[in-house]
């Protein structure tokens, strides 16, 4: 979209993306001798279909250590599993639960190897990637790799969760289970803890419970799963070409009363039976 009088030869057009403005400022810092880059804005961008499609954004640029801290300086510079995790933080404190990110053509300016849709749904919100410097034509480079994401500020508002509610702590211990899975590996991880959470609210309707001393004829069992955490990932001949072995660790409770081991190993047993029927997954 044309700026009919642009104060500047580069303000001649309203801007699509936030991320090449940050791109700027990160180029700038790099000639001064930075090599730590954590910019963000948030502001409207431009695009005309039939009509003009004005939207909030927020972008933001990663780049240089994990940990700016010289006392704690890290050897690791922020990689995309990295920027995806400050991705992921950011829009929890927004209250945007379920988010996916799914590799996919990359936008111009992004390297076609570390790319990602973010999704919420059916709903497109946004997008994050490492940058594609050579592709962009910036000489006066940062010396690591940089990250970009944006987020689309006006569909966010619409996906939102509600605003959580405090929680009392829980009087019964959590209980932790590791599985270990060999699944193909061309397989999203995102779809197996998916598979997995539907899987263990299955089992909690039909967990047999175990008989407890005092307890009523209306006694159950409600136990929550409470977090789904991939600990460890393997290849290598021992699981064959095309697999990988992934160890993931669920924590689970009842709010009320402690789940017995056999209760515990019953609602297990019922989550790999149902990845092994919806995946073919071998456990290890």
């Amino acid at each position: 979209i044309q700026v009919q009088n642009p104060i500047s030869k580069e303000m001649t057009t309203l801007r699509q993306s936030l991320v090449g403005s940050l791109i700027e400022v990160a180029e700038r810092n790099a000639r001064r001798g930075a090599s730590s880059f954590r910019f963000f804005e948030v502001d409207r961008t431009f695009r005309q279909n039939n009509e003009i499609d004005e939207r909030w954004m927020v972008g933001g640029v990663l780049g240089g250590p994990v940990n700016d801290s010289a006392w704690i300086a890290s050897e690791k510079d922020i990689d995309f599993l990295r920027a995806k995790g400050l991705v992921e933080n950011l829009l929890s404190h927004l209250n945007v639960d379920g988010c996916t990110f799914a590799s996919d053509t990359p936008a111009t300016g992004y390297r076609s190897e570390e790319f990602a849709v973010i999704s919420q749904g059916e709903q497109r919100i946004g997008a994050l990637g490492r940058i594609d410097l050579d592709a962009l034509g910036i000489k006066d480079r940062a010396r690591v790799p940089l990250y970009g994401f944006e987020l689309d500020l006006t569909t966010l508002i619409t996906v939102k969760s509600p605003p959580g509610m405090f929680k009392g702590l829980a009087r019964t211990q959590v209980i932790a289970r590791d599985i270990s899975i060999v699944v193909p590996s061309d397989l999203h991880y995102a779809e197996i803890e998916a598979s997995l959470e539907k899987a263990f609210a299955a089992a909690v309707e039909n967990l047999e419970v175990e008989p407890r001393k005092d307890a009523g004829a209306d006694f159950v069992l409600q136990p929550e799963l409470e977090s789904v955490v991939c600990v460890d990932t393997f290849t290598g001949e021992s699981v064959g070409e095309g697999a990988m072995s992934l160890t993931i660790r669920m924590l689970f409770r009842d709010a009320l009363h402690t789940l017995t081991s056999g209760e515990a190993q019953q609602l297990m047993d019922y989550v790999v039976k149902q990845l092994q029927a919806e995946y073919g997954v071998v456990q290890r």
